[in-house]
């Protein structure tokens, strides 16, 4: 799971732009935020990929915070 989420953040680097779009919505979602905001066309198939990576519910608290850290990794780190 964590290289399917360092894929997914490799994918969204591709996509030619930052990915904090991409990073919202999907924070939005897994925090159930009730602005979840819009994404460009194709890039909401994606954006939910990810969102259903990390809402696994197979996986314990600790696992869920090791992998969110890995996809949304800490200011300062690549």
């Amino acid at each position: 799971m964590v290289a399917s989420a360092n894929q997914f953040r490799t994918e969204v680097g591709n996509l030619g732009f930052s990915g904090s779009n991409i990073d919202s919505y999907v924070r939005a979602r897994l925090y159930w935020n009730p602005k979840i905001p819009e994404l460009p066309a194709g890039h909401q198939a994606l954006a939910n990929e990810i969102y259903a990576l990390l809402d696994d519910s197979r996986l314990s608290a600790p696992q869920q915070v090791q992998l969110e850290g890995e996809y949304f990794p800490h200011r300062g780190r690549p």
